[in-house]
C-alpha cells in the first residue's frame, strides 16, 4: 500500500475508532491480535488502560514540569537536573537569567527540545520554530490521551552534557515495584543509530530485543546501586512505570516518568519479553 494512503487509513481509523487502531498497530508490530479484555503482555495492559481511559490518572507524573515535585517528595531534592525557570511560550522566556548552557524543553510530549551549548551562538530563531512546533502539537495521538491533559509549559533546565556528549539514557521497566530490565540507550545525538542494550538488576545481558542494535557492552555506571534504589522508590507508586535516569559525573538524576513506552506497542520487544515484563513469564 502506498505511504501516503496507509498513513491516511490509520489515521482516519485512529480518530474515529481508536480501539481498532491500536488493535491493528499491534497486530502490525507483534505478528497476532491483542487481547485487551484480558490483557497478559505489557503492551496489552498499556492498550486497556489507552483504551479505558485509565491512562489518564498519569498525565501528571507525565507532565516534566510538575512531576518534579513528587519526584523531591519521594526521594528527597537532588535528583533533578536544576530548574531554571518556567513560561507559558518562547516568547516569555527570559534568556538573560539562563546560564550558557541550558536545555530549553516543552513539558507535555516527547521530542521539540532546544539544547544550547552557547547562549551567544543559540540562532533564536530556530529555537522558536522548534518549540513553537512542539507548543502547537498534540503529542500521544488519539490512544495515549494522558498527554492531552497537560497544560502546555515551556522550560529551562540544565544540560547535562560531557564536551557536548549526551550521556547514556538507562530506562528502568517496572512492574509492581520491581525493576524487570534496564534499557540502556548509548550514544544518543551522535547522528547515527542509538545503541540499545537491556540489562538485569545485577548487570547482565538480557535477550528482550527483537533486534539487537547494540554490539558492544555499555559499562555499569559507578552509581548503579543508587540508581536502582531510585527507580524502585519511584516504581512503589504505580503499577508499570518506566523510570528514565541520567548518570552524569557520578550522580543520578531523573529526566522523566514514561507510561506508555513507544505508544504503549513496545515494537522493539519480543512477545516473550513483553509477558515477563507484566510478571506473566520468567526470564532465563
Amino acid at each position: 500500500m502506498n505511504k501516503r494512503i496507509s498513513d491516511f487509513f490509520f489515521k482516519t481509523i485512529g480518530n474515529n475508532f481508536p480501539s481498532l487502531y491500536y488493535h491493528l498497530a499491534y497486530f502490525h508490530n507483534h505478528g497476532r491480535w491483542p487481547n485487551l479484555k484480558k490483557p497478559k503482555d505489557l503492551a496489552e495492559v498499556i492498550g486497556r488502560q489507552c483504551i479505558n481511559g485509565e491512562i489518564n490518572q498519569y498525565s501528571v507524573y507525565a507532565d516534566k514540569v510538575e512531576v518534579r515535585k513528587y519526584i523531591d517528595n519521594w526521594l528527597g531534592e537532588g535528583f533533578l537536573p536544576t530548574l531554571y525557570g518556567v513560561w507559558d511560550s518562547f516568547d516569555d522566556v527570559d534568556f538573560g537569567i539562563l546560564p550558557n548552557e541550558f536545555a530549553l524543553k516543552t513539558n507535555h510530549g516527547c521530542g521539540g527540545n532546544v539544547i544550547c551549548y552557547d547562549k551567544e551562538k543559540l540562532d533564536l530563531a530556530e529555537a522558536k520554530r522548534i518549540i513553537d512546533t512542539a507548543m502547537h502539537t498534540e503529542f500521544g495521538g488519539v490512544t495515549q490521551t494522558h498527554y492531552h491533559h497537560i497544560p502546555k509549559k515551556v522550560f529551562a533546565e540544565q544540560l547535562l552534557t560531557d564536551n557536548g556528549k549526551l550521556p547514556t539514557d538507562y530506562k528502568f521497566h517496572c512492574w509492581n515495584g520491581e525493576i524487570k530490565t534496564i534499557l540502556c540507550c548509548a550514544d544518543r545525538g551522535t547522528g547515527g543509530h542509538v545503541k540499545l542494550k537491556n540489562y538485569d538488576t545485577n548487570w547482565k545481558p538480557m535477550n528482550l530485543l527483537k533486534k539487537h542494535e547494540g554490539a558492544k557492552d555499555i559499562p555499569c555506571p559507578t552509581n548503579f546501586e543508587e540508581m536502582k534504589h531510585v527507580a524502585t522508590a519511584i516504581a512503589q507508586h504505580f503499577m508499570h512505570v518506566r523510570v528514565d535516569l541520567y548518570s552524569f559525573k557520578g550522580k543520578t538524576y531523573v529526566g522523566e516518568l514514561t507510561f506508555t513506552p513507544e505508544g504503549g506497542l513496545m515494537r522493539y520487544y519480543t512477545q516473550d519479553a513483553l509477558l515477563y515484563l507484566a510478571g506473566q513469564k520468567d526470564i532465563i
